[in-house]
């Protein structure tokens, strides 16, 4: 070779790799006399940048040959030079063949099995099914398994992979890919490839320069092979992508705190989204860490409730417990309930669970990100669809479309279709992240206490369609509520039973915030519901929230109406002392306040409390007045019910002609006007009344009436009464499994609402037929 500014040029027939042409080129320019960039752009018409970053020694990728031939050039190579170092670039950008992956040790890069792993069978079944199923062909992406940060998929993971080394005779590679790292971006996917091919034992001189030559070289390697790969913690499906092989006998696993819908939509994996741990595999787990005979009962059950079945949690109130053998389960179950996420807190951000949560949603883009902010707002355990687009003031099809997002983050699951629920532990997150509250939180909570409101509205007015209009006024909503319409009682008791908890919720919070008027409409709204359900107990707790906010606005009529209603539901419980004072207190303020209507209601709920501790001739007198008034206000409807109720008093006290011509009067009323909701009332009194007389043929008829038709309304309330007094009618007929069938049915709805008279007059019912047999 020639020889510029007394150096020798080297020799690019010596070149075999990138390195080497790197190296070669920058002794290249020195020799040619060091040209600066400046002269060297001029020379080859290329940006100073792109030859700076050629010809640096931190750069260890091979340039494009049009960028190698025009710097030769630059630096006075004749054109036989110049075609010399053509061929060094292709020796260089074809290194030779790769290893045979049997010359070298198969790659062993799992990490060590959880040695306290606990339970997991179904979904390590699963796991076991998807690889006996790889023999249809095609890369099997074994799982891709999805779940909440801290739910243990790499545990899972593992611990399967360990299960079936055998399986995988040419070795198992393991990535962290880092997708919800707490101080690292997530691995780009050609870093992963660099490893596995070094893994493999490709030498760094085979590895080629380009991306996707290295993703072909990488397929290559594992082609034919029994191997496993693990792919932990990613991101999303275009960070998997590059690394699936092209080969039927390659397994892989994936885990992610995403559903990697892309995985299963366009590569076939089997998607295994993992819950958290069930009551006894918590149990199971914490027993693992402190021994069996540090559990104590209270404090254990405790814990696995604050746990909520989440294994880092689990685990790391474990280590704490096993860390400290004289603290008493109690201590540790005390702190955790006062501090919660904080004693689940660990200085170590891998395994602390409130970093784990803050990493998901770091991973958020901003819109699901405020959402879940938001939902750190709302009370109760779930929320549905409709009240998050009132939240949020959206489109429910746009918020819905976000909360699947979350969904897919599995911050949320969607249990039912449109309803969405947050593990404890998340919405703990999530309160956090609410706080402090910003100017856009309080129009949000009102939004959202509105929406329920009108809802509950609308769903009463459906419950009832003879309900007299402006018969229950509510103020005037804000602006996005948007309340959803209810059409049918069926509508209307599937949305009710749905929003249950989160309508109490709301009552509380609505109290909380000093909206004392949403309050009482709300839970003057509610009470039908519950009386029409039978869950007296909850009625209790929504009756007493209406009459203080009743009385915190100073609202006289709303004070009186809710201690009508408390009255009524306290009766039903047979608290009759309770029932009869608030009872009186509400007659006497509707008397002074002129309202007939309002008198004529509460007459009624006197009676029916009288009733219900057997003073039905004092519950006929009451019933007869209240009678008196709503048929001087005209009322058909209530003029129906309270004949009904004469009937049902004069039943009571062995009267049954008059029983049986009120209680006529009644039917013809309800079907005159189309009174379904108090029809089944109605047909039960008149089944009752054949019972007594000894018709029980004809009982069963009207009894059996009554039930269907209560069934249809949802009337909970009517059915168990109903299906008691079939159980009576099959007994007089001689048919005991009939009625023991009947009885049996009436306490499956009476024990939730908690009648507790009606439960011991059924149970001693039951029990004396057993004796018999």
């Amino acid at each position: 070779m020639s020889s510029q500014a007394g150096l020798d040029r080297p020799d690019p027939s010596a070149v075999n790799d990138a390195g080497a042409l790197l190296q070669a080129l920058r002794e290249l320019r020195i020799a040619a006399g060091n040209p600066s960039l400046a002269v060297l752009s001029r020379r080859t018409g290329i940006p100073r940048t792109t030859l700076h970053d050629a010809l640096s020694l931190k750069r260890i990728t091979l340039p494009a040959w049009e960028l190698v031939q025009k710097i030769t050039r630059a630096c006075d190579c004749a054109h036989d030079e110049v075609a010399q170092w053509g061929e060094a670039w292709r020796r260089a950008a074809s290194p030779p063949a790769p290893p045979r992956l049997d010359r070298v040790a198969p790659p062993q890069q799992l990490p060590a099995a959880p040695r306290l792993f606990t339970g997991r069978d179904s979904p390590l079944a699963e796991l076991d099914s998807a690889l006996h199923a790889q023999a249809d062909g095609g890369t099997v992406v074994v799982t891709a398994i999805g779940g909440l940060g801290g739910v243990g998929k790499t545990w899972l993971a593992v611990r399967w992979a360990h299960d079936n080394l055998d399986r995988f005779p040419d070795g198992q590679l393991y990535v962290d890919l880092r997708g919800f790292d707490p101080l690292d971006e997530p691995m780009p996917p050609a870093v992963a490839i660099r490893s596995f091919l070094d893994a493999l034992g490709v030498e760094h001189a085979a590895i080629p320069a380009d991306p996707q030559a290295q993703i072909g070289l990488y397929r290559t390697m594992v082609a034919g092979r029994r191997l496993l790969l693990l792919l932990d913690n990613a991101r999303d499906t275009a960070q998997v992508t590059p690394l699936l092989p092209g080969t039927p006998t390659a397994t892989v696993l994936v885990t992610s705190r995403n559903q990697l819908t892309g995985l299963v939509t366009r590569h076939g994996a089997l998607s295994v989204a993992l819950d958290v741990l069930p009551e006894a595999e918590s149990r199971a787990l914490l027993k693992r860490y402190v021994g069996p005979d540090r559990l104590e009962t209270g404090a254990t059950d405790r814990i696995l409730r604050l746990c909520g079945g989440l294994p880092l949690a689990l685990s790391i109130v474990g280590a704490r417990a096993a860390a400290h053998p004289g603290f008493p389960l109690s201590a540790i179950a005390d702190e955790l309930e006062s501090a919660r996420l904080d004693a689940l807190g660990t200085g170590d951000l891998a395994a602390d669970v409130r970093a784990v949560f803050a990493t998901s949603v770091a991973a958020l883009d901003e819109a699901p990100a405020r959402l879940f902010r938001m939902l750190g707002l709302t009370p109760g355990q779930e929320v549905g669809a409709g009240a998050v687009a009132a939240l949020m003031d959206l489109p429910a099809e746009r918020v819905l479309a976000t909360l699947r997002v979350l969904t897919g983050a599995h911050l949320l699951t969607e249990h039912q279709p449109g309803r969405f629920r947050m593990h404890d532990l998340v919405r703990l997150y999530a309160t956090e992240t609410a706080e402090p509250s910003s100017p856009s939180d309080e129009p949000a909570l009102r939004r959202l206490v509105d929406f329920y409101l009108q809802t509950a509205h609308h769903g009463e007015s459906a419950l009832d369609v003879h309900k007299r209009p402006g018969s229950l006024p509510l103020s005037e909503p804000v602006a996005g509520h948007r309340a959803l319409r209810l059409d049918s009682s069926a509508q209307a008791m599937a949305w009710f039973g749905a929003e249950r908890e989160a309508l109490s919720a709301v009552l509380l919070l609505a109290v909380e915030r000093g909206w004392h008027v949403k309050a009482m409409e709300l839970a003057r709204t509610l009470h039908g519901f519950y009386a029409r359900s039978g869950e007296h107990v909850g009625s209790v707790m929504v009756d007493r929230t209406g009459l203080q906010a009743a009385l915190a606005v100073g609202d006289e009529h709303g004070c009186a109406i809710a201690e009508r209603n408390l009255g009524r539901t306290l009766a039903q419980l047979q608290r009759h002392d309770e029932a009869m004072c608030h009872l009186g207190r509400a007659l006497m303020k509707f008397m002074e306040l002129g309202d007939i209507r309002a008198q004529a209601s509460t007459h009624h709920m006197i009676g029916y409390a009288l009733g219900r501790r057997g003073e039905h001739r004092q519950a006929l007198i009451h019933a007869t007045r209240s009678l008196e008034m709503f048929q001087q206000l005209g009322d058909t409807r209530w003029t129906a019910a309270m004949l009904n109720a004469i009937g049902w008093s004069h039943a009571n006290l062995g009267e049954l002609d008059l029983a049986w011509e009120t209680c006529g009067r009644a039917l013809a009323l309800c079907r005159e006007h189309e009174f379904l909701a108090e029809e089944p009332f109605v047909l039960h009194s008149i089944g009752y009344i054949h019972l007594r007389a000894g018709r029980y043929a004809k009982a069963l008829f009207y009894l059996e009436d009554a039930l269907a038709r209560g069934r249809a309304r949802a009337v909970t309330v009517v059915e168990a009464t109903c299906l008691s007094s079939i159980g009576d009618a099959h007994l007089a007929m001689g048919d005991r499994a009939a009625a023991k069938a009947a009885w049996c049915e009436a306490l499956n709805l009476l024990r939730p609402q908690h009648r507790s008279e009606e439960i011991r007059q059924v149970e001693q019912k039951l029990k004396r037929v057993l004796q018999r047999e």
